[in-house]
């Protein structure tokens, strides 16, 4: 995370510490505006998808919001400097109060927002063949009861892959 500068396009890196659970935490304060740099450390291109307290960069798009990623090329970094409306413009990324935020804006619950994820893909041109996916299957029967709780911080995500 680099902010910035001032109204310059200027940015310096903001280091980020760990805190007392092991997770990754940058100081950011309100009215920053910051910029996510994404790092490409491997020998192929990468498509990334940039969440920012769980909306995609692209929530705001012009041109909608279909599964858009943005490549890195082998070896280099990218600078995303806020969010994609257009081919030509982009919101700045803006440290505000959660009923400013784009998260409110889009009614994301406040145990969603200070996150910012990045999720590297493998990219290759050309077309490959459909690999494994959920369809909605048969309707089946099973009962939910609803209750009500208070849902506090995410603690973890897993992933189980279960195609190649």
């Amino acid at each position: 995370v680099r902010v910035r500068q001032g109204a310059s396009a200027r940015t310096g890196p903001r280091t980020p510490t760990i805190d007392e659970d092991g997770r990754s935490f940058v100081d950011l304060v309100k009215g920053e505006e910051y910029v996510v740099r994404l790092h490409n450390h491997a020998d192929f291109e990468a498509a990334v998808t940039l969440t920012i307290d769980g909306l995609s960069m692209f929530a705001f798009s012009e041109e909608g919001n279909f599964g858009s990623q943005v490549l890195v090329p082998a070896g280099k970094f990218v600078d995303i400097p806020g969010w994609y409306i257009n081919n030509r413009d982009t919101d700045a990324f803006e440290i505000s109060s959660y009923g400013k935020s784009a998260a409110a804006e889009r009614n994301i619950p406040v145990t969603s927002v200070g996150v910012i994820t990045a999720s590297f893909h493998e990219s290759v041109e050309g077309s490959d063949k459909s690999p494994n996916a959920t369809a909605r299957g048969r309707r089946i029967g099973k009962k939910y009861v609803e209750v009500k709780r208070v849902i506090k911080n995410l603690q973890s995500v897993i992933s189980v892959r279960y195609s190649r």
